[in-house]
């Protein structure tokens, strides 16, 4: 769903749920959370992927969750908890392969960055 088709109402109950949900997601997994409502709005209002730059869709539920360009919350720096200047919207498409290559510490990001600037190198050859 695009921001642009929620009422302004509508789009604050999103914002609320999201943060209810978020700071309780973060509770359970024992992660700091230190958004406020503000925060989580100007997150949610954001219209391109923080890494990527792809168009973001706000994830309201069923498929749109599962789609490449639904709007995560990605925390830039995962030993650290989600608050200001370390939270930014991100792709869900991203956020998964981030989140993968974060298993293996800084060198697993570095691989998969050589891998994909091989991908890239290799694709635009052909």
């Amino acid at each position: 769903m695009k921001r642009e088709q929620m009422s302004k109402s509508e789009f604050d109950l999103y914002v609320a749920r999201k943060l209810q949900k978020k700071a309780s997601n973060a509770r359970e997994r024992g992660i700091g959370f230190h958004m406020t409502f503000a925060s989580m709005k100007n997150i949610l209002s954001s219209k391109k992927c923080y890494y990527t730059g792809i168009p973001l869709e706000l994830p309201v539920g069923g498929q749109v969750w599962q789609a490449a360009n639904a709007l995560t919350i990605d925390r830039i720096d995962s030993s650290k908890p989600y608050e200001k200047g370390n939270v930014v919207a991100c792709c869900n498409a991203f956020n998964n392969m981030k989140g993968q290559a974060e298993a293996a510490g800084i060198e697993g990001l570095k691989v998969v960055a050589k891998a994909f600037n091989k991908a890239i190198t290799r694709m635009e050859k052909m």
